[in-house]
C-alpha cells in the first residue's frame, strides 16, 4: 500500500490547502465521538483562517493523489492567548507562556478511510520534529483515544479536564502535556477513568 506524502507547509502553501484541510476535519470529525456540526465547521474555518498567518503557525499535511488525508497544526503559546485558562485549579508557574514553552497541538485529523493506517502518527512527528519549546499541550475528547496512540508517551501528564454545556457539540475536554523533545516512537499511556462532573 502506497503511504500519503507528508509535507511541512510554508504560509503560501497552507493558505492554498486551507479548504481542503477545513473538508478533511468536516469528514473526521463527522463520526463518534464528535458531534460536528455545520456552526463546528464554519467555526473550525475562522479559527484556522485566524491562525494561518499566526508567527509560529505550523501545518504539516498527509497527502493522496492531491487530496489531503491527514492534517496537524499548531503554534507556540503566548501568556496573552490564554489557552490555560480554559482549566480549572492549575498553578500560575504551570500557565506561565513566553511564547518559547508550549507548543499547542490546536488540530488534528485524518481521513476515516486513512485511519490505523499510520498516517495520523507521520503526521504529529512531523509536526512535532525539532520543536524548540519545552513541552507540547493538547487536548481531546474522552472517547478519542486514537489520539493518545499518536501522542501520548509514558511522561504524558493528564492536567485537567473541562466541563461544556449541554448544548455544547462536546461534554468534556482532556488536557494534557509532555515533555520536548520527542524522538522516535514511545509506548502509548493509557489515562486514567474520566472524573464525574
Amino acid at each position: 500500500m502506497n503511504l500519503p506524502e507528508v509535507n511541512r507547509c510554508d504560509t503560501p502553501r497552507a493558505m492554498m490547502l486551507a479548504d481542503a484541510v477545513c473538508a478533511l476535519f468536516d469528514r473526521a470529525f463527522a463520526l463518534p465521538p464528535h458531534r460536528w456540526s455545520t456552526a463546528d465547521s464554519a467555526r473550525h474555518r475562522d479559527v484556522l483562517a485566524s491562525l494561518l498567518t499566526r508567527p509560529g503557525f505550523v501545518l504539516v499535511t498527509a497527502e493522496m493523489d492531491e487530496v489531503v488525508v491527514g492534517a496537524a497544526y499548531g503554534y507556540p503559546l503566548e501568556s496573552a492567548d490564554g489557552w490555560w485558562d480554559k482549566v480549572e485549579a492549575l498553578s500560575p508557574e504551570f500557565t506561565a507562556e513566553s511564547g518559547g514553552r508550549t507548543f499547542l497541538i490546536s488540530g488534528l485529523a485524518v481521513d476515516p478511510d486513512w485511519q490505523r493506517k499510520g498516517v495520523g502518527r507521520k503526521v504529529i512527528q512531523r509536526l512535532l520534529a525539532d520543536r524548540p519549546e519545552q513541552r507540547v499541550a493538547y487536548s481531546v475528547l474522552p472517547g478519542a483515544t486514537g489520539v493518545h496512540s499518536l501522542i501520548g508517551r509514558p511522561d504524558t501528564e493528564p492536567v485537567g479536564y473541562r466541563y461544556f454545556p449541554p448544548d455544547a457539540p462536546i461534554e468534556l475536554l482532556e488536557f494534557y502535556t509532555l515533555r520536548l523533545p520527542i524522538r522516535g516512537n514511545r509506548e502509548l499511556r493509557v489515562p486514567g477513568p474520566t472524573p464525574e462532573p
